[in-house]
């Protein structure tokens, strides 16, 4: 669980990875689930992960769905929560890779 706090060098949590990379919806639920301020956190360029579920996607079904996801936890979040996250982020960082599993999606951050 502590690894989905982890950024990679732009900043992409792996919920932008999973974004990105067209994972389908329930890991996106699973990483949510464990690290809810994840769907609201921006990387280096200002993108949350959402943005990346736009990105050469033309499927307005996955979209929507994404959306819906997403806007069930952002709801919850709050100024407290992002700077305690940000503690563990730090404390994240001392660890030189970070594996990421979940079914066929696979991410290896290197800090």
């Amino acid at each position: 669980p502590s690894a989905t706090h982890t950024k990679d060098e732009i900043g992409r949590l792996p919920l932008h990875l999973a974004c990105a990379s067209g994972a389908p919806l329930a890991v996106a639920q699973i990483l949510i689930n464990v690290f809810p301020n994840s769907c609201s956190m921006k990387d280096y360029n200002g993108h949350t992960a959402l943005t990346y579920v736009d990105y050469g996607n033309d499927n307005e079904e996955r979209k929507n769905d994404f959306t819906s996801l997403f806007d069930q936890y952002e709801d919850r979040i709050t100024v407290k929560d992002e700077i305690s996250i940000q503690g563990e982020i730090e404390e994240e960082l001392e660890n030189e890779e970070v594996n990421i599993t979940f079914g066929e999606f696979q991410a290896v951050l290197d800090l």
